[in-house]
């Protein structure tokens, strides 16, 4: 009886999805969405994402070419792979690797809608991957931003040289959104940078001290709001510097703050934060 219970509320909700699409309330989906997304409970969250995750899968088969279902499968895609990411397991990391390359695939259908010209030369070479980048306007900044994040969260999640191979396009892609609005998302596109400029150390090609300069921006466009900004900052520049110093510090800075005073729609990501930096701080004498 629970069993049938459960289906019929998930048959209910696939209902309501695709009446909301049959009336164009794209405005209610995106609402939805974000209050699914808004949770404090992390672990609620995560169990709960795979849900909506299988009925875009759904939906996305039934209608293609409908962006508004492709931009929400690859947020969702990238809240889960970034989730399963920080628990740091072996298992897990297979898994968020999983779920990058498909909110890739979502987001990539989806700037190829938008851009005809991407679809041409997504997988060509560097130089010619770039003559699109000019066409995407500043309409388009939320579609690069999110498939600059899955992008870099799958490279930093493989962690191979093959997937390294594809981080001048990343790159590109967030120099352009720099160009187009580099506010956007709290300023998250700066830390983005940051976290691709210190994938390989600077003896291999590096640049962390041009991360630094992005890191601090990211810092000031958010005001401090985002904390995945710090943690970021802490894993990627100061795990590779050894800046042990400017590591606990912003650790702290994240454990110190409210989530409760800070915007309603980072409150998720400022959770997963705030496990994060004292997961960081806890095992730093082990790595510095």
């Amino acid at each position: 009886m629970r069993e049938i219970g459960h289906l019929k509320k998930v048959v209910l909700f696939l209902v309501c999805l695709v009446a909301l699409l049959s009336t164009g309330c794209a405005t209610k989906m995106k609402r939805a969405q974000e209050g699914f997304l808004n949770q404090a409970d992390v672990d609620l969250v995560q169990d709960g994402l795979a849900t909506p995750i299988l009925l875009l899968d759904g939906l996305n088969e039934a209608f293609p070419d409908n962006d508004g279902l492709l931009f929400s499968a690859c947020q969702l895609n990238t809240a889960y792979g970034s989730l399963l990411l920080f628990k740091d397991s072996e298992n897990n990391k297979k898994r968020a690797s999983m779920a990058f390359t498909k909110a890739k695939t979502y987001i990539f259908k989806d700037l190829e809608l938008r851009n005809k010209k991407f679809k041409k030369v997504k997988d060509a070479p560097y130089e010619e991957f770039i003559t699109c980048l000019p066409k995407f306007k500043k309409k388009d900044v939320p579609n690069l931003y999110y498939a600059a994040q899955a992008w870099t969260m799958w490279i930093i999640c493989e962690d191979t040289w093959e997937s390294k191979a594809d981080v001048p396009k990343v790159e590109a892609i967030l120099n352009r959104i720099l160009e187009l609005d580099d506010t956007y998302n709290y300023g998250m596109t700066h830390c983005l940078i940051g976290a691709i400029y210190t994938t390989r150390p600077a003896e291999l090609g590096g640049q962390p001290e041009e991360a630094k300069k992005h890191f601090e921006k990211a810092l000031e466009i958010s005001e401090g709001k985002n904390l995945l900004i710090h943690v970021f900052y802490a894993r990627q520049y100061c795990k590779l510097v050894y800046d042990r110093e400017l590591h606990d510090k912003l650790l702290q800075q994240v454990i110190d703050a409210d989530v409760s005073k800070l915007p309603k729609d980072l409150t998720m990501m400022n959770v997963l934060a705030k496990e994060q930096a004292q997961d960081l701080l806890d095992s730093a004498d082990e790595y510095f």
